[in-house]
């Protein structure tokens, strides 16, 4: 029941990654500034966070596959976003073992999982030649705008998350 109670919130966010943009008013969306929801690498942090049992290897896969259906869905290039949210989400996984379960572990957890992701994204477009932007332009015009809309989703979705995992937990440990 866990898993797929997972795999089908991942899908519905997997989802509404493409049509975020579109839900927001035009007065909010700048063309000059892009962020990206990485909304599924943040429920998997929290769901890390307050998960019952240590399952982080059955998280890292979830991260691994909804990064290739990411790479199907939205991008041209197959594997990138594969390897930046497997990657990402193991590294989220070793910090849960040094840092607290608390909401300002939530945050920069977030924080470092999507530089982690935006640095091998750009990193590996850059290598293939998909892009080149300057490092200062993607800091200011991409990465910057991309962790505040994350952590701002972060902030509306923790308790919610929070209340439903523990909800999870006590169901079945009962």
């Amino acid at each position: 029941m866990r898993q797929a109670f997972l795999a089908i919130v991942l899908f519905v966010f997997l989802v509404l990654e493409g049509v975020a943009l579109e839900l927001l008013p035009e007065s909010l969306i700048n063309v000059s500034i892009i962020f990206i929801p990485h909304w599924i690498i943040v429920f998997l942090i929290v769901v890390n966070l307050f998960y019952k049992e240590d399952k982080s290897h059955v998280l890292i896969v979830y991260a691994i596959i909804f990064g290739l259906l990411v790479d199907i869905v939205y991008t041209n290039t197959l594997g990138v976003y594969m390897f930046a949210y497997g990657f990402a989400f193991f590294i989220a996984t070793l910090l849960k073992r040094i840092l607290q379960e608390n909401f300002l572990m939530a945050v920069i957890t977030t924080i470092i999982t999507i530089l982690v992701i935006e640095g091998v994204v750009g990193g590996v477009y850059t290598v293939l030649g998909i892009t080149n932007v300057y490092w200062l332009d993607n800091l200011t015009i991409r990465l910057i705008p991309t962790i505040i809309a994350n952590i701002f989703f972060l902030i509306i979705t923790y308790p919610f998350i929070k209340k439903v995992i523990i909800n999870l937990n006590n169901r079945i440990s009962i």
